[in-house]
C-alpha cells in the first residue's frame, strides 16, 4: 500500500512536469528531476 501512494505521488510528479516542459519547450530540468525522484 506504501509503495503503491508512493508511485501515485511519482505519477503526478511527473504529469506536473510534462506539463512543465510543454510549457517552457525544454527537455532538461523535467529529465533531471525525474533520475533524481528515482534515486531518492
Amino acid at each position: 500500500s506504501y509503495k503503491a501512494s508512493l508511485g501515485d505521488v511519482a505519477a503526478q510528479v511527473l504529469l506536473l512536469q510534462s506539463r512543465d516542459l510543454d510549457l517552457s519547450a525544454s527537455g532538461v530540468k523535467p529529465v533531471r528531476s525525474a533520475q533524481k525522484l528515482r534515486v531518492g
